[in-house]
């Protein structure tokens, strides 16, 4: 559901995958991580910049709600936060990788990939809200020649500060 109100903005987006309710791990049996109570959800778009060129983005997040173990929420981010950094960069070859904006929740890492070989290129935001963990991904469904890791940070950032105001509003303090 955090979707709905993050890409309300000027990226004309067009749902790719099916939707649907995010998973709430208090309704699963057996939960995903026992010590803690999670929602996560991911989904893909279609979205074009300025009505233009047509580009993925791909947007996942698990947010550490509760936690029954000796663990706070915000130590088990960081450590998804860790692990997503480090997948992200071995996925995207040759990214170039980057602290954040300081608006992007409390922390996060941005990955830049020029493209190479007929790939085209990519840029990868991996952020930490309090006890959430976002991902957002964009490449353009097209070959993007000429397209900058300052081109795609413009598209970004909107959608990314609003993943942090929401997730502001939407998690405990803890």
């Amino acid at each position: 559901m955090l979707e709905q109100d993050v890409l309300t903005t000027d990226l004309y987006p067009r749902r790719q995958d099916e939707g649907g309710t995010p998973p709430d791990a208090a309704t699963m049996e057996p939960a995903p991580e026992p010590d803690f109570r999670t929602v996560e959800d991911e989904c893909s778009w279609l979205i074009s910049p300025e009505g233009l060129t047509d580009w993925t983005l791909e947007l996942s997040y698990t947010a550490y709600v509760e936690s029954s173990g000796g663990m706070s929420v915000t130590a088990r981010a960081e450590e998804e936060l860790a692990a997503a950094e480090q997948r992200l960069a071995s996925e995207l070859a040759g990214a170039e990788v980057s602290a954040g904006k300081s608006t992007w929740g409390d922390a996060s890492t941005a990955l830049y990939s020029p493209g190479s070989g007929g790939e085209p290129p990519a840029y990868a935001v991996v952020m930490r809200k309090k006890g959430a963990v976002s991902e957002l991904v964009l490449r353009p469904e097209e070959r993007g020649e000429g397209m900058t890791q300052a081109d795609f940070e413009i598209e970004a950032d909107p959608a990314l500060t609003a993943i942090d105001q929401e997730l502001h509003h939407l998690l405990p303090d803890r």
